[in-house]
């Protein structure tokens, strides 16, 4: 971990937003766990229900920069979304696209200017009807040494929300539930499928590489969005059995399948595995469930379609295309989209193929 910075302005901010942060967790577990009303969306009896299809895409565009990190080298990743990927969406014209985060490679300088820029091509793929989750390069790692300006991730996310999320047009036609303080948190239903997007980042979901501010405050704000997100999942798969959703697709940038030691503990709170509790959680519901249950990240460069949990045979995972080039063409990353398809009453109920290439990912990582 790299040596946190000391910064006087930086800490000043901190002790101004503290107050507004840190009641996220108490509220968060009265509010968050409430089963809201949702509207079904259905578009006639169960017998009747079609095998629903949408877009999934995240970890682009990225920059390429030079061997020692200081130099943009090429734009090639925003091109191809801009003259490409964007275009083949549109044509496609899926009823909703999910954006699993990282709209700019973690080089990129967190300016409230490259934020606009962002999330407006985003929500000129489907507009009206895309839902977006922050990734870690979104915000967690604003803070790092090398970006100009490095900034305080804690009030990065504040504004990503108030850009994002604060007036319902992205997702306006979807009318998603959205949970209370974590708004990028959402909830809707298409044909008795039930979805739903969660904040759950990289950077071993935010508790590593804390550069600026105080270290126990955003640890702090770590375990309150870990909270928020049980209770969120809670509600999710009671709202499944309570409507008899057919399936539950979740959408999350961090990859959460890459175990990196024991869980976190209250007195082991870094050097841990930041996602392991909702690697457990998850089995436990898609289990109890009994149903196909999807989860679609992006945040590596393994792509693929798999069944990753032992002993959850209906629990499938989407590693997503996108992520980093490391020079030249696609290098690891593939600069691609996704039209995923849920069809519930196949054997097969969730197929995958890229929009360019019309490829399917391999079912192993």
């Amino acid at each position: 971990m790299r040596k946190r910075a000391d910064r006087g302005s930086v800490r000043v901010a901190t002790g101004r937003l503290a107050g507004r942060l840190l009641p996220a967790l108490a509220v968060a577990l009265a509010l968050g766990s409430l089963a809201q009303p949702l509207a079904a969306q259905s578009s006639g009896a169960a017998e009747a229900l079609q095998p629903v299809s949408f877009v999934a895409m995240g970890d682009i565009p990225y920059l390429q920069w030079s061997e020692d990190g200081k130099t943009v080298v090429d734009d090639e990743q925003g091109r191809k979304l801009v003259r490409e990927i964007i275009p083949a969406v549109k044509k496609a014209k899926p009823p909703f696209v999910v954006h699993y985060g990282d709209f700019k490679s973690g080089g990129a300088s967190c300016t409230d200017t490259l934020f606009a820029e962002r999330l407006a091509q985003i929500r000129a793929l489907a507009p009206g009807r895309v839902i977006y989750t922050p990734g870690d390069n979104d915000w967690t790692d604003c803070d790092r040494d090398g970006l100009a300006p490095p900034m305080w991730e804690l009030e990065r996310l504040q504004a990503l929300r108030r850009q994002a999320f604060r007036a319902e047009e992205m997702a306006a036609e979807l009318k998603p539930v959205r949970q209370p303080l974590y708004p990028e948190n959402a909830r809707w239903m298409r044909d008795k499928i039930l979805f739903a997007s969660i904040h759950v980042v990289g950077t071993n979901n935010g508790r590593q590489q804390i550069e600026i501010g105080d270290l126990d405050m955003a640890l702090a704000q770590v375990d309150a969005r870990d909270a928020a997100n049980a209770a969120w999942i809670d509600a999710l798969f009671d709202q499944a059995m309570a409507t008899e959703a057919r399936a539950v697709v979740l959408v999350f940038q961090a990859d959460i399948f890459a175990k990196r030691g024991e869980p976190c503990t209250a007195l082991s709170r870094q050097a841990c595995d930041g996602h392991a509790w909702l690697r457990d959680k998850l089995k436990a519901k898609a289990t109890a469930f009994d149903k196909p249950v999807l989860a679609i990240h992006g945040d590596t460069d393994s792509h693929c379609l798999d069944r990753p949990l032992d002993g959850a045979p209906t629990f499938w995972r989407l590693n997503g295309p996108g992520d980093y080039w490391k020079a030249g063409p696609a290098s690891g990353g593939i600069m691609e989209a996704a039209r995923v398809t849920i069809d519930p009453a196949s054997s097969r109920p969730v197929t995958v193929r890229y929009l360019l290439s019309g490829l399917a990912p391999p079912d192993r990582c």
